[in-house]
């Protein structure tokens, strides 16, 4: 049993660090695969999420990073 142990070593896993951003700063992306009801202001979209909470994080990039 031990030699079994030794031989299915579990990945690690290394999370990125983060950090709080204003939601006035936030700029929906077209590339988003999240879908957003249409006329929907950032705004909105901040207070829904206080109100619900995420459902799955955020993913934030710089505005001069090219995808």
């Amino acid at each position: 049993m031990e030699l079994f142990a030794m031989a299915t070593a579990i990945p690690k896993i290394s999370l990125s660090s983060s950090r709080d951003i204003p939601f006035n700063r936030l700029v929906l992306s077209q590339s988003n695969v999240r879908r957003v009801k249409s006329g929907l202001s950032i705004e909105e979209l901040a207070r829904d999420i206080e109100r619900r909470g995420l459902l799955q994080s955020l993913i934030v990039s710089s505005p001069d990073t090219t995808s």
